[in-house]
């Protein structure tokens, strides 16, 4: 038998959190081998394309480039020799049925009357600040156990975890703040960013608006797939090894670090996992323990998503647009407790092309139509349908056009096919769910104890999921290495 070949530290996942994470594994002057399923790297951001037209698959809104840009600075190198972007002032268009219409951007809004637009500052305001102040404590630093909050450092931030965005839910909290009810409905609608219902999850989750609202909004100059091509040319660049299209692996712990068996044999002092922590520990590390501890965690909402590339323009679609259903709260208890798609769900409308018009023909357009489904739920192809045409419907009484005429390019995803293609379990989009105080304090750690030099990363562990706390997770994990 051939003996192993030997790296300082081995990564599981060539998704966005492995990728960074093996930069900043190798800038500390280690070996590193990336291992992947897929025959490329990338993850959850993907794309597809066809009849000229390219869509991304995966997260569409992009904030805090400078963690993208901070690796590439750690090697001295100037990151728009690889990766550039742009910043998109008009946030999000909102529409309801009602016909109302309200757009938020940070140069101005429209829809608003000046009582809106004074509650809407001070909401921002406060919620920067939030951010700003425990974000340094809880997203830029391991996750704190409960017995940790005793210490004097922590003392400080008693006041706000006595406040009533920590006893009300983030849903109440809105409506206690805002009174206009379209307002605090644009606002419960932040509980999506990490699959989880306003309803349930705490007012501390109001702070996620400041990233989109106060400190901007981007978009990648060839979209977001861009955002992995780059990081791999430098993962490249600098010296990390990649193995791709790797159907079977299995790992053993060993006296002096992990022993990992594909094709061909490996041992690191140091293992990373960067997909999902449950997919991990049943196919890889086979820790029935573990596996069976995490799995009963509550998953977050997935998605189903349809891609259709049309043959003429709707200016009114930019690039992020919201057009809302008339019972939110229905919509929230269908997906967390009946586990059954509502009917008449909100729907999420991207257009990269408003932004990156390589993405479509010249006189076309791009249409990535996604709804929150539950992660357990099974989609039926009549269910698919039904939602499809649901979709359309609302395109058309919203923008009075029917796209059904113009579709020249069409696929879908659902949450089977995000399992399927990223190993995500169920295909919930950010793990375990944050509907409940202890969600917060069980989400899986970066480390544990019955696992000696085992780190995780990535957007089912702590601190969460979405691009800028994915890349923080690959931060934390380098210090800890």
């Amino acid at each position: 038998m051939n003996k192993p070949i030997k790296y300082d530290i081995i990564v599981i996942g060539a998704g966005l959190a492995g990728i960074s994470a093996a930069i900043r594994a190798k800038h500390k002057g280690n070996s590193v081998l990336v291992i992947e399923k897929n025959k490329r790297p990338g993850g959850k951001i993907e794309t597809i394309s066809g009849h000229g037209f390219r869509f991304d698959t995966g997260p569409s809104l992009f904030t805090e480039p400078k963690l993208v840009d901070e690796l590439f600075e750690l090697f001295g190198k100037n990151p728009r020799d690889y990766f550039n972007y742009k910043k998109y002032s008009k946030n999000c268009s909102y529409y309801f049925p009602s016909g109302d219409e309200i757009h938020l951007s940070q140069d101005a809004s429209s829809g608003l009357s000046e009582l809106d637009e004074l509650q809407l500052n001070t909401y921002l305001d406060a919620s920067l600040e939030d951010y700003k102040t425990l974000g340094k404590v809880f997203l830029e630093r391991p996750s704190i156990k409960p017995i940790e909050f005793m210490h004097p450092r922590y003392y400080k931030y008693y006041g706000f975890f006595l406040s009533k965005k920590m006893r009300n839910t983030l849903a109440d909290y809105n409506a206690s703040f805002f009174s206009n009810k379209q307002l605090t409905q644009i606002f419960n609608r932040f509980g999506t960013y990490n699959g989880s219902s306003p309803y349930k999850m705490k007012g501390l989750y109001s702070m996620i608006p400041s990233l989109e609202l106060k400190i901007g909004t981007y978009f990648p100059e060839k979209g977001m797939r861009s955002i992995i091509d780059s990081l791999y040319t430098l993962a490249k660049e600098v010296g990390i090894d990649f193995l791709f299209n790797v159907q079977k692996i299995e790992s053993a712990k060993t006296s002096n670090g992990y022993h990992i068996s594909t094709d061909v044999e490996f041992h690191c002092s140091k293992l990373i996992c960067a997909i999902d922590h449950i997919t991990f520990y049943k196919k890889i590390l086979n820790d029935s323990v573990l596996y069976e501890k995490y799995k009963k965690a509550p998953r977050s909402s997935s998605g189903l998503v349809f891609y259709w590339g049309i043959d003429r323009k709707i200016p009114e679609i930019g690039l992020h647009n919201i057009l809302f259903n008339d019972n939110y709260q229905e919509e929230f208890e269908a997906i967390f407790e009946t586990k059954k798609t509502m009917d008449k769900p909100t729907i999420y409308l991207h257009n990269s092309s408003s932004i990156c018009p390589q993405d479509s023909p010249e006189k076309g357009q791009t249409i990535f139509a996604m709804i929150n489904i539950p992660s357990e739920e099974k989609i039926t192809s009549e269910r698919r349908k039904y939602f499809r045409q649901y979709i359309i419907d609302r395109i058309k009484s919203t923008f009075k056009v029917d796209i059904s005429k113009h579709i020249q390019f069409e696929d879908y995803q659902d949450n089977r096919q995000i399992e399927q293609k990223t190993g995500s379990y169920l295909g919930a989009l950010y793990g375990a769910n944050s509907n409940s105080i202890k969600s917060i304090i069980k989400r899986h750690p970066n480390t544990v104890s019955q696992h000696q030099n085992l780190f995780f990363c990535g957007g089912t562990v702590h601190p969460g999921g979405g691009i800028p706390l994915i890349l923080r997770s690959s931060k934390i994990i380098s210090e800890l290495l």
